[in-house]
């Protein structure tokens, strides 16, 4: 599978001098292109400071990022800003959304900075509301709207500018059960789409969706488990052995 993201031994030390804290210790790992990538590991183990490393959303203290074989480090703060808004889309456990927009215009802002004719960008948007059945809400104020309505918003946003890759932070990390259920429901349609998507979580049933999944401690990748794609009825193996693997490596 040809990579979309190439990180070759790469360290991430937080603090000076004495004080420093190695939250990536020399990390290699490769996500192919339309593959969906789980990564779990307990709190402070490296799992959302790899994301932002390869996401180049934080720079690394040392080794190498590609993204589709273009190293980060080599391109500029605009260059860089304009690959991210462009070929990358970002989900987190809780969206930033801009208080003085409504739902659409929230949504529309990344692609709206390009200057398209807003027409198109409302067009755009509607359709991506009704494919997440968020359809109706436009004018709401981000309050108005329920956590589950905010996710969904937040992944139609991040779906503006027809990413190459998604990376998504907890992204169903304080929603309820039903609500996170149909999160993992749309990410997995996306991936189908052929949208790579790099995900942390603590959840093995939000990680069993995924067609692999990497294990962090102590800033390491200590395990790399594949599963493939999902097939129907198999979800509970497919935890089962993502908590045979966490139970083995010790996390």
């Amino acid at each position: 599978m040809e990579a979309i993201i190439t990180g070759k031994n790469i360290v991430k030390t937080f603090g000076q001098g004495g004080e420093q804290t190695k939250a990536l210790a020399g990390v290699d790992v490769e996500i192919g292109k339309g593959e969906f990538v789980a990564v779990m590991g307990p709190s402070g183990s490296g799992k959302s400071t790899l994301l932002f490393a390869l996401s180049g959303m934080d720079g690394i203290t040392s080794g190498s990022v590609k993204f589709d074989g273009v190293e980060l480090s080599e391109l500029g703060e605009n260059e860089l800003a304009d690959t991210r808004r462009t070929k990358m889309g970002f989900i987190f456990q809780q969206p930033t959304m801009l208080k003085n927009l409504n739902l659409l215009d929230n949504i529309i802002l990344p692609a709206a900075r390009d200057k398209k004719k807003r027409d198109g960008l409302v067009k755009k948007a509607k359709n991506l509301m009704e494919k997440t059945s968020i359809v109706g809400l436009e004018t709401r104020d981000i309050t108005e709207v329920s956590g589950g309505q905010l996710q969904r918003a937040g992944i139609c946003r991040a779906l503006m500018n027809e990413p190459q890759i998604l990376f998504a932070d907890e992204p169903t990390g304080a929603l309820n059960s039903k609500s996170a259920e149909e999160i993992m429901g749309l990410l997995e349609e996306i991936n189908r789409g052929g949208t790579a998507i790099l995900l942390v979580t603590h959840d093995a049933k939000v990680a069993a969706r995924a067609d692999r999944v990497l294990f962090t401690k102590d800033g390491n990748i200590v395990s790399d488990l594949p599963l493939g794609k999902p097939g129907v009825g198999d979800m509970e193996a497919r935890g089962e052995k993502i908590l045979s693997r966490m139970a083995a490596v010790g996390i």
